[in-house]
Parts: C-alpha cells; sequence; structure tokens
C-alpha cells in the first residue's frame, strides 16, 4: 500500500485509500478474534447454564463462516452480504446472558459478548465503519526500502538462501553434464520449485513434490491410455492446467500432480513419447531432490533454535509496547495501530520458528519443550493484552490500575534483560516476590462486581509472571 501511495496520482488516490480503510477495519477485527478474556476451558467448567456456552460457541462459529464471506468478497471485489441469522443470534445469546447477571462469571462473559458485537457491527457496518478511517496521513507514505549491502552478509537469511540455491544448482548441472541427462533440466527445475528459505518448509515441499510426481505419474498413465485420441489428449492437457493454477495455492501435491500430467499430456501431444519420459521424470525429480536436502540440511544450516532467542527478545519488547500504548495512551492513532501491527507480526514470527523447529533433525531441537512454553506464553499474553485493547475505549483505567499496568511493564522490561544477558540476577527474587504481592491485590480486585477490566489485568499480571519464570529457567540452563 505504501509504494502505490507513492506513486498514485489524485485520480487514483481514491482507490489507495478505499484499500487503506479495509486494511485497518481488518487489524481492528484481528485485535477482537485474537483476544482472549479468561481462560476458556476454566470458564466453561465455572458456567452452570450450558446452553449459554453452547449458544456462545454457535455464536462464534456464525462470525467465523461470516468472516470467511467477508474475506471472499474481498478476494473477489463482490459486495458482502452479512448473515441475517447472525444478528438473531447475537440478540437471543444477550438475552440469555441477561438472565445470568448476578452471577461471578457475569462480567467476563460480558466483556466477551461485548467484543462478539463490536466484531459482529464491523462485519455489518463494514462500508459505514470504512468511510469514518481517516487515511489521509497515510498518502505521503513511501515504502520501506532495504540496502543491497545488509543482504549481502553472511548473517541475512536470504543471503544464505541464495548460496545454498546456487550450490544445489551447480551440483545439479554438474550432474546433468557429467550423464549426459537428455532431460536433466528437471533437476534444475526441482531444486528451484523445492528450495525453501528454511530447513522446514523445504522438507514439506520436497515430500509434497515427489508424493505429487509420483501420484500423477500414474495417474497421468494411466488417463493417457484411457484418452489415446488427439481429442483425448487436448482435454486432457487443457484440464491438467487449469486444476493446476486452481490447485497451486491450496495444495501442492494436488498441482504438482496435475502438473505432472500437463508434461505427460504436451509430450504426447508433441512428440509422442509422453510416457516415455516418465521414469526419466521421476529419476530426475528424485536426484533434484536429495541434492536440495543434503544442501539445506549440511550446508549453512540455519536452525531455528538459534533464531528463538531474538525472535522472543523482539515479540516481548513488541507486546510490552503495545501494552503501554493502552494503558498510558500518550499515543497517537497511527503509533496504536503501528504498535499493534508489529506486536502480531512478531508473534506470527515466534510462532512460525517453533513450528519449524519441530521438523528439524532431533538434535537441532534444543529447549523444543522451553520454547513451546515461551511462544505459548507470549501468544497468550499479546491475546490478554488485545482484549484489553478492546475494551480501551469504553471507560478510562483507574490510577491504581495504571500502577499495577505498569508494574507489568517492569517484569517484562526484566525478561527482556534476561533474554540480552544485561539482568541484574539478584533482583530477581525480589521481582517475583512484588510480582506475588500486587498479583494477589489484583485478584482481590477482580472480585469487584463493578470492575470489568480488573480480570483482564490480572491476565496480563500472571502471564507475565509466568514468562519470567520460564525465561529465569532457559538462561539459568544455558
Amino acid at each position: 500500500l505504501y509504494s502505490y501511495s507513492a506513486e498514485s496520482r489524485a485520480d487514483t488516490r481514491p482507490v489507495v485509500n478505499r484499500y487503506y480503510k479495509k486494511w485497518f477495519l481488518l487489524q481492528e477485527m484481528q485485535e477482537r478474534a485474537i483476544s482472549s478474556h479468561e481462560q476458556y476451558d476454566l470458564l466453561t467448567r465455572e458456567v452452570d447454564n450450558i446452553e449459554l456456552m453452547e449458544g456462545i460457541g454457535q455464536l462464534m462459529r456464525e462470525i467465523g463462516k461470516a468472516m470467511h464471506l467477508f474475506g471472499d468478497s474481498l478476494l473477489t471485489d463482490q459486495p458482502y452480504k452479512h448473515p441475517l441469522s447472525l444478528k438473531w443470534t447475537m440478540s437471543a445469546i444477550q438475552k440469555m446472558l441477561e438472565e445470568e447477571r448476578g452471577e461471578p462469571y457475569y462480567l467476563t462473559l460480558s466483556l466477551l459478548m461485548r467484543n462478539l458485537t463490536g466484531l459482529e457491527m464491523n462485519l455489518r457496518e463494514e462500508e459505514t465503519l470504512s468511510a469514518q478511517i481517516d487515511v489521509t496521513v497515510f498518502n505521503t507514505r513511501k515504502p520501506e526500502s532495504t540496502r543491497l549491502s545488509s543482504l549481502l552478509t553472511p548473517e541475512h537469511p536470504r543471503f544464505k538462501f541464495a548460496v545454498r540455491l546456487t550450490l544445489s544448482w551447480l551440483l545439479g548441472y554438474g550432474i546433468l553434464q557429467l550423464f549426459h541427462l537428455e532431460k536433466g533440466a528437471w533437476i534444475l527445475l526441482t531444486s528451484l520449485i523445492v528450495f525453501q528459505q528454511t530447513y522446514s518448509a523445504t522438507r514439506i515441499r520436497l515430500f509434497h513434490r515427489v508424493l505429487g510426481t509420483l501420484i500423477g505419474v500414474v495417474l497421468g498413465v494411466t488417463l493417457a491410455h484411457l484418452l489415446p485420441t488427439l481429442s483425448g489428449q487436448i482435454l486432457l492437457l487443457m484440464a491438467s492446467i487449469y486444476l493446476f493454477f486452481y490447485w497451486l495455492k491450496k495444495n501442492y501435491v494436488v498441482a504438482a500432480i496435475f502438473i505432472t500430467i500437463y508434461v505427460l499430456a504436451s509430450l504426447n501431444l508433441l512428440s509422442d513419447q509422453g510416457i516415455a519420459v516418465m521414469f526419466p521424470r521421476i529419476v530426475d525429480t528424485l536426484i533434484g531432490g536429495v541434492i536440495t536436502y543434503l544442501v539445506v540440511r549440511f550446508v549453512w544450516p540455519d536452525w531455528q533454535y538459534k533464531q528463538l532467542p531474538g525472535l522472543l527478545l523482539n515479540a516481548v519488547i513488541k507486546n510490552k509496547r503495545y501494552f503501554e500504548s493502552i494503558y498510558e495512551g500518550a499515543v497517537t492513532e497511527e503509533e496504536y495501530l503501528h504498535n499493534r501491527r508489529t506486536a502480531y507480526n512478531a508473534d506470527n514470527a515466534l510462532t512460525s520458528a517453533w513450528k519449524g523447529m519441530r521438523l528439524e533433525p532431533k538434535k537441532s531441537r534444543q529447549y523444543e519443550e522451553s520454547a513451546f512454553n515461551l511462544t505459548n506464553l507470549n501468544h497468550a499474553l499479546l491475546s490478554y493484552i488485545s482484549a484489553l485493547g478492546v475494551h480501551k475505549h469504553a471507560e478510562s483505567l483507574t490510577l491504581k490500575e495504571r500502577e499495577f499496568c505498569r508494574n507489568i511493564s517492569a517484569v517484562l522490561q526484566y525478561v527482556t534483560e534476561l533474554l540480552t544477558g544485561t539482568a541484574d540476577i539478584s533482583q530477581l527474587d525480589t521481582l517475583l516476590q512484588t510480582a506475588n504481592c500486587w498479583e494477589e491485590s489484583l485478584e482481590e480486585l477482580e472480585h469487584d462486581a463493578t470492575n470489568r477490566r480488573a480480570g483482564l489485568i490480572y491476565n496480563i499480571a500472571h502471564v507475565a509472571r509466568e514468562l519470567l519464570i520460564e525465561t529465569k529457567g532457559i538462561v539459568s540452563s544455558k
């Protein structure tokens, strides 16, 4: 969007602004969708009204379907039609909830319903809400530039990726020339398609490619015998290439099946040798796959456990800044949106690294259990902060609540110092004792029947304390 803003003229700016407004509305929906108001598994056991909990679950499913429809409308540029049943379900659940007024879980469920109501309104009134968003400040934005010199360093992941890909091509081309393989270009093509920036992504793509090729050969040869005529081969060619592009972004295994069938059909039409070259295709695919695996496994490996400390540090810093934007309120709306977006991006990067770590060799999965705990705690922290952010405009925080929030920020700051090795370890026990004391005070405040935010702040405080303890364990084990 920044690129389009820099290049847009006065006549095209309204189109760019429309996408900006959609983008910001989607970010607000994301904040509502990712927010957690309570540990819902525990809350479910506390609520006696099973129909109410099932109704809330049904409401969430209907909102999920509506958001899927909204996403389709954005992709197809068609008007979004809000489901009529959603508003009826919302009203029915609200009435059921009002009957539970006075119960200890009422405040938590009322906050949850307020959030779901806001999400439903975002969908139902999206045109009206989008029109109210001021995006003129972004018309002068320019995309962030990346200096070429920063990419040409051994530490940069893209530089490592480029070196490994080049080496795999050199090895593939050497095998092609050494053994005079007639269709050896498929070795290079396999390396190009399969090679990804990380070991885990490469391993997944390699498996999908080989599996899709093998199934495609079997299915393609069968269809070639069933459709031996010219018209049959043309039909097979057109259908396979269409289905390849249809499935390319949805399921790569299926896409690989159809591109293999397409190659077979096209060679049958050109030289009547489609079936004959299928065996060399399998061999070349396997050779390219083996080369790719060996290179990504042994040449300059970029294991995720080495990235996790830096990603966790970045995620905690971004969460802390997002949290402070909410309770201090001393930032502009533009800064708040930026802090929120970067916190979500940092959490996604941390989660992706942990998922990739699970596919790496066992000896490279150092701190796997701790990595899972830290990733889970960071995501929980972000979810609770998002819940506070959703309700930040409802009522102003009291001085006591702000003081609690500052204490939480101090804990998060100490976590970052632990991760960077600059923390004063002698202060750790004192900080933990202090955290226990204000957690107990918050728990007392949470029982106030009129305080809606205390539970949210308590959840953030509890997760921040757990994050501190887990980080201490990792630092101590090094």
